[in-house]
């Protein structure tokens, strides 16, 4: 056993070394000449600005059609680039990302096809890889052709085929999985090899069913894995058909099919005179099936078949009739191992024939490595090309009536009179504008951007429909001055309900995978373990993408001349809207934190807030120098503390990094990942304060850290927020009567109060007293009391929490309120809030254990608070840390009954 696994991983290597003899020429510097290959760097470059924009899944790039922005991305292809992001993080150029791919995609090519071919010997197996890789139609499609996504593709194709024999011999789900993963790679490879080779699997498919014992078994789990493929890819491939009608493709012709049929020597040419000859050869073994294939794609580029051709015009959509040599390619490199494995042949006869198969070979494609023509231009070259990228326009939008040739002067304009108007601020990303504007006269905006299903407009957060038919296809709206002359206008690109759909199809499908997965390698495990696992790879995995997405935003340093200069222009210094500029909370409390580590005094900047986690913060600033580093290590502990609260309330690791992971996929946790909030640090004090009031249940004495950690909440934020903990804490045991424990724990109290009051150390070394200090916190109460209480109907908070209706003061006359919708909700709010309610009744009838009730009564208490103020939606984080351990804990003690009840 172990010398055969040996046997088949040299010969695995000598199989992937063969992509050498044709990959050679990728080594040298700079890209080579060939019809598409520039233009997919020029594409990838485009791509990844996208992705760094944070547009994910990408179709839209703003770079393209000079500037006007083309949604390629929505209808081509998208594996190989999101694949040559790779290389790209690993430090490699626009253009070497791009070799990378392509040198990997022939050597995957080559794996793959020796792996499927290996039933017929490994000798034989390694023939096809040899014709599959060094065939004359592989070395055009590289480096005359230059295409990028038939490349990567022809890797794809083998291992379908491989699985699709797996599917039936090992009779698992991880074979399903896998044929689904390799088709739905074939389709987001190249949309036309994926047409190709779709009817071929299905034929194939249906070949092995019908030798199968199985039959029922191989039909069931052959639709499986195509249904999985499909799902998959089904982000990519359901827009991509539904949205044609918006472009002018149906009406495009790419190029005229019969003008490149070939015949005679130029056919002979690009199929290759030993491919052909195994066709031939193959032609008089038993089966037929891939040399009958290869002939049919013969047929199809030969002049021949113009009359079918005419009959069945959809097969025009091909545009070149030699791409159905990929077919012929695959087929012929399949029929070779057939061939040498035909019994009879002598060991002697097949090494002659190999060596004759190979100098044929590699003379019929050495031409074509060593008279290739390079270029060597600066990544600059492709980093700014602003064409289409694609052969006629084909995906323009239909509302456009004249193309571009030009990229516009600006990237948007504003139609008014001279000085009637001023741009406070702008941030122009990829599908995502953003427009501060001062207007004294009604004005008209235009985004030089093309209008494309999608986009939408928003004047102060209320939608404005674009009207692409009136402004010949770009984004344009009308605005008036507003009570205070200021505008925020929002130009987003953002998902239809068929792009919503299919993402939704393919994360769950991304589910699915990662559930059987999981089942597969862990057969034995509790079921406590699995869901844990299968949620906490999906969050790292959705983290880790939020990450790359924002790199830019970790890299930037902080700049504490151009901080301050912001600061002192903004509306916390000049509260005048009309000539201030307005920053973020993040940039207030960013600048306070470092303004306080400099000998400032925390009650003139920022007093509204405690200064506690703003000395954190600036700590931090002063170690990294990166504001986003700050945020993502003050949310990373924040998950960390809640991870070690759920461990010790849930006694189940897989089930607390359960509870954690369900609690970083919520958006409003992913908003503390690269911003300097306070938000993170009162969760983490939070965690910490309840964590060690559990332990003060068994040993009084950890009441002590309780209420240092509960200082910290106090002198984070609002010290009201830390009121409420002692409210629902003292409140816990007043209802389970435990007095003394209630006596050590007041006692430990004046601890939190020294906290708070030590973070203001500053404030009294610079001569102020007690007196000043406690002032200070009653202007803090009365800035509060006048901003909340009475301001907005009683309960508004929880129109929030159910069904995302914010009603809030939002840049309007005070006492005026608005009604809008928050980004940062998810339906994972009202059933979290469902999962508390129920929590209480298990709770009342002692169907939990003790340390749930701390978590209970807490939540009951802050409800209560939250009923009567101004709610934002970051409240919900002193909420949704605590409900999701309940929320786990109720899913341990009614799942099973409910699966059993379901079944």
């Amino acid at each position: 056993m172990k010398k055969a696994r040996e046997k088949k991983i040299q010969w695995l290597i000598l199989s992937a070394l063969l992509s050498f003899l044709i990959i050679w020429p990728l080594f040298r510097q700079g890209f080579w000449q060939s019809d598409d290959g520039e233009w997919m760097v020029i594409r990838f470059s485009a791509f990844h600005e996208s992705l760094r924009d944070g547009h994910f899944p990408v179709r839209w790039t703003q770079r393209l059609n000079h500037s006007y922005g083309y949604p390629v991305f929505n209808f081509l292809y998208p594996l190989p680039f999101y694949l040559a992001e790779i290389p790209r993080l690993l430090g490699f150029g626009f253009v070497d990302s791009i070799k990378v791919i392509v040198g990997a995609s022939v050597m995957a090519g080559a794996i793959g096809m020796y792996l499927f071919a290996k039933k017929w010997g490994h000798f034989a197996a390694f023939i096809a890889s040899l014709v599959y890789i060094v065939a004359p139609y592989r070395t055009f499609l590289l480096y005359e052709r230059g295409s990028l996504g038939e490349s990567v593709a022809l890797a794809a194709v083998p291992f379908i085929f491989w699985f699709s024999d797996r599917l039936l011999r090992l009779k698992n789900w991880i074979s399903v999985i896998l044929l689904g993963i390799s088709y739905a790679a074939l389709i987001m490879s190249h949309n036309i090899i994926a047409a190709l080779f779709t009817p071929l699997l299905l034929l194939y498919m249906f070949t092995i069913i019908l030798k199968s014992k199985e039959k029922l078994y191989a039909l069931r789990s052959t639709l499986y894995a195509i249904l999985l493929g499909l799902s998959l890819s089904a982000f990519f491939w359901m827009p991509a058909l539904w949205d044609l009608q918006y472009t002018r493709e149906p009406q495009t012709q790419v190029s005229e099919y019969a003008a490149y049929f070939l015949s005679g020597m130029k056919l002979l040419g690009m199929l290759g005179i030993v491919p052909v000859g195994f066709i031939l050869l193959g032609l008089l073994k038993r089966n037929l099936f891939f040399p009958i294939l290869g002939l049919l794609a013969v047929f199809f580029m030969h002049p021949i078949s113009s009359a079918v051709v005419g009959v069945f015009p959809w097969i025009e959509k091909i545009q070149f009739p030699w791409r159905l040599s990929t077919v012929f390619l695959f087929t012929s490199a399949v029929t070779a191992a057939q061939v040498f494995a035909t019994p009879g042949i002598t060991r002697k006869l097949r090494w002659v024939a190999f060596v004759f198969v190979s100098i044929a070979l590699l003379t019929s494609v050495l031409p074509s490595t060593t008279n290739i023509r390079y270029i060597n231009r600066p990544e600059g070259f492709y980093t700014t090309n602003d064409d289409t990228t694609t052969v006629k326009k084909e995906f323009t939008p239909i509302w456009v009536r004249q193309d571009p040739t030009n990229k516009a002067d600006r990237p948007f304009e504003i139609f008014a009179t001279q000085g009637s108007y001023e741009v406070l601020d702008q941030e122009l990303k990829t599908g995502n504008y953003y427009l501060q504007l001062r207007l004294r006269e009604p004005a008209r905006l235009r985004f030089y951007t093309h209008y494309f299903p999608g986009w939408k407009l928003y004047v102060d957060d209320e939608a404005v429909a674009p009207d692409p038919d009136k402004t010949e296809g770009l984004l344009e709206v009308n605005l008036s001055p507003g009570t205070n002359d200021q505008r925020i206008v929002k130009a987003l690109f953002e998902r239809t309900p068929v792009r919503s759909m299919a993402e939704w199809i393919s994360l769950v499908s991304m589910l699915i995978v990662l559930v059987l997965a999981v089942i597969n390698r862990f057969p034995g495990s509790n079921w406590t373990k699995r869901i844990g696992i299968v949620v906490g790879v999906f969050a790292m995995a959705n983290i880790g993408f939020f990450i790359l997405t924002n790199l830019p935003t970790y890299r930037q340093k902080f700049d504490p001349v151009q901080m301050e200069s912001a600061y002192l222009n903004s509306q916390w210094v000049n509260p005048d809207a009309r000539t201030s500029k307005a920053i973020g909370d993040s940039g207030l409390y960013t600048w306070a934190g470092w303004a306080y580590l400099h000998g400032k005094n925390p009650v003139l900047i920022n007093p509204e807030m405690p200064p506690l986690g703003k000395y954190i913060i600036g700590l931090m600033l002063i170690v990294t120098m990166r504001p986003a580093m700050v945020g993502f290590i003050l949310a990373s502990f924040a998950l960390t503390t809640h991870f070690v609260l759920a461990r010790y309330i849930l006694k189940d690791i897989w089930l607390a990094l359960t509870a954690t992971a369900l609690l970083s996929l919520e958006p409003v946790m992913h908003n503390l990942l690269n911003i300097t909030m306070l938000d993170g640090l009162q969760v983490s004090f939070l965690n910490l304060t309840l964590l060690f009031f559990l332990k003060g249940l068994k040993q009084a004495r950890w009441f002590a850290l309780a209420s240092l950690m509960l200082g910290g909440v106090a002198a984070t934020k609002f010290y009201v927020s830390a009121a409420v903990v002692i409210i629902a804490l003292t409140g816990f045991l007043i209802l389970f009567n435990k007095w003394q424990k209630l006596v050590f724990f007041l006692l430990s109290l004046p601890i939190a109060g020294i906290v708070h009051i030590a973070s203001y150390a500053i404030f009294f070394i610079q001569g102020n007293t007690i007196r000043s200090y406690f002032g200070a916190q009653k202007w803090i109460y009365e800035f509060y009391r006048q901003g909340n209480v009475g301001t907005v109907p009683l309960g508004s908070y929880w129109l929030l929490v159910l069904f995302n209706r914010w009603r809030i003061w939002f840049g309007q006359q005070w006492g005026m309120f608005t009604t809008i919708k928050s980004n940062l909700w998810r339906i994972s709010w009202p059933i979290n809030l469902l999962a508390a309610l129920v929590a209480v009744v298990s709770w009342m009838k002692k169907r939990l254990p003790e340390e749930f009730g701390v978590l209970v009564v807490w939540l009951a208490v802050y409800s209560v608070f939250l009923t009567f103020i101004i709610g934002w939606p970051h409240y919900m984080l002193l909420f949704l840390p605590y409900s999701y351990i309940l929320l786990v804990q109720l899913g341990k003690l009614y799942g099973p009954k409910l699966i059993k009840l379901v079944s």
